[in-house]
C-alpha cells in the first residue's frame, strides 16, 4: 500500500469577511494518481467520513475516475439525514459524467 505524501493539509472554506470553516482534512496526496481525505463539514471531527478519489489511466486521453466515500457506520448522523448524497432509501444519488478527459498536470 502507497504511503502517504504530504498528508496532514486542511480542507476548509474562507468566506468574505476572512471566517474559515473546517471541512475535513488530507489523508493522502498522490498526484497524479489518488486523493484521499476526512470529511467531517459540519460535525465533529470524530464523526468524519472518508473520501477516497483515484484517477485511472485509460489509454490515450482518458482518465477514469473513482470515488469512495465510506465510513457512514460510525457516524452519529445516517446518509440520508442532511447533504450525505444519498436518497431516502440510502441509495446513492449522486452521478458523475463528462466527455472531457482529465489531464494531470
Amino acid at each position: 500500500m502507497p504511503q502517504p505524501c504530504c498528508g496532514g493539509g486542511r480542507i476548509y472554506e474562507r468566506t468574505a469577511d476572512g471566517t474559515e470553516h473546517e471541512w475535513g482534512e488530507v489523508t493522502v496526496w498522490q498526484p497524479p494518481a489518488r486523493l484521499a481525505y476526512l470529511w467531517y463539514l459540519g460535525r465533529d471531527r470524530a464523526d468524519a467520513t472518508e473520501v477516497e478519489i483515484r484517477f485511472l489511466a485509460r489509454g490515450t486521453g482518458a482518465t477514469r475516475v473513482e470515488i469512495e466515500h465510506r465510513g457512514w457506520a460510525r457516524t452519529r448522523r445516517p446518509p440520508g439525514r442532511g447533504g450525505t448524497g444519498t436518497r431516502r432509501t440510502g441509495r446513492p444519488c449522486y452521478r458523475i459524467s463528462s466527455r472531457q478527459s482529465l489531464k494531470a498536470s
